[in-house]
């Protein structure tokens, strides 16, 4: 019998948020053409799709989006307008969508939708530590379904990873002429640094009765709206509230029965118990710690037919290995593949129960990123 320990590492030296294409402006050119204020609003705002709290008159209002797709350059046929502010536990985000209202598009009403941006919606983008590395997306569309994600540096289509789940408010509303939108983001779902006063921000639009898609800034869109290349500034008038919790603990505990009828055998009792630890070491370096998964509370994976000689791919959907998912997992070419987390916990096929984990990623400084895993699964039997 042996055991098997997987050890990773992975450095990101000066590492760039685009892969290829056309070279995104500097952020500070972008963000200093595009900047809101976040302002404490003077009255609380209630949540209902409704943008008639008195809150709202004392936010910064963005008066209009512009077009991204198919065209990626002029102000956006349909007009947006948005308003943000904050209070001492939410960040706060409204919008009016205007259009004629006769082909609003809704797909799907399912939380976490991938075909979100094949309806009509509207999302924003966040990078709270404005190193352009990751960020967090929360849309909803107008059906009032939501959707969230982490943002990861890539100007590819996997910069969205919707496996990650949070809690979080919004609601929609109806107007003449525009459907109107309303969220309220929890400080605690966000790591962020109280001494950072500028965050990326991004809005996007899913604009279906123009067949069109509108970003707040202007950039060249063979990138996708949620690149975190080029974000506007969120600037903070004061300090964001710092109530965020610095380390979150998730234990679990199963248990089970068995009984093989054939053989008449006795009721068989089991069970077993696990924990799960995130721990901001900062704001932009986080240790993730497991011990005795079981990953109950991930998606089965969509059963499929395989008729070639090639192995199915499957995408990782287990939050201990999601964050910086990017550091480990963006080695080689789309040909060569060097580490593949899906293959932890496997062997030969089989399932192989992880015993414990330990996983360091994020930015130690600006320009360096660094990637620490060790796993050690239970034994099997050598050959």
């Amino acid at each position: 019998m042996f055991f098997r320990t997987l050890f990773t590492l992975g450095l990101g030296i000066g590492l760039a948020p685009w892969a290829s294409g056309a070279t995104p402006q500097p952020v500070s050119q972008t963000q200093a053409e595009y900047q809101v204020r976040m302002v404490r609003l003077a009255q609380p705002i209630t949540v209902d799709g409704i943008l008639d709290d008195a809150g709202w008159q004392s936010a910064d209002r963005i008066p209009y989006l512009n077009n991204h797709w198919p065209l990626d350059s002029g102000r956006a046929q349909s007009d947006t307008e948005v308003w943000m502010g904050f209070d001492d536990n939410f960040l706060y985000i409204s919008a009016r969508l205007h259009d004629t209202g006769d082909a609003r598009v809704v797909q799907s009403l399912n939380r976490d939708e991938p075909n979100f941006f094949s309806s009509d919606g509207f999302s924003v983008v966040i990078d709270p530590i404005n190193q352009r590395t990751n960020g967090f997306f929360f849309g909803v569309n107008a059906g009032g379904a939501q959707v969230e994600a982490t943002v990861k540096a890539s100007s590819n289509d996997d910069a969205l990873d919707f496996n990650w789940d949070n809690k979080w408010y919004s609601a929609v509303g109806e107007t003449d002429g525009a459907w109107t939108v309303e969220m309220a983001i929890p400080f605690k779902s966000l790591r962020f640094s109280p001494q950072n006063r500028t965050w990326g921000l991004n809005f996007i639009r899913n604009d279906m009765e123009n067949n069109a898609y509108q970003t707040w800034t202007v950039f060249p869109n063979n990138f996708g709206g949620a690149d975190l290349g080029f974000t506007g500034a969120m600037e903070w008038e004061e300090a964001p509230p710092s109530n965020q919790s610095r380390w979150a603990l998730i234990p679990y505990a199963a248990g089970r029965v068995t009984r093989n009828y054939e053989d008449a055998e006795n009721w068989e009792p089991g069970g077993a118990v696990g924990l799960d630890a995130k721990v901001m070491v900062t704001p932009s370096l986080n240790l993730d710690l497991t011990v005795n998964p079981d990953f109950s509370n991930v998606n089965v994976d969509i059963q499929q037919t395989n008729l070639t000689r090639f192995s199915l791919f499957f995408p990782e959907q287990r939050n201990f290995f999601l964050e910086n998912s990017d550091l480990f997992a963006d080695f080689g070419n789309w040909r060569v593949v060097p580490f593949f987390s899906r293959r932890v916990g496997l062997n030969d096929g089989e399932a192989v129960p992880i015993l414990y984990g330990a996983r360091l990623s994020g930015n130690l400084t600006d320009n360096l990123r660094i990637g620490v895993m060790n796993v050690q699964s239970r034994a099997t039997e050598s050959v």
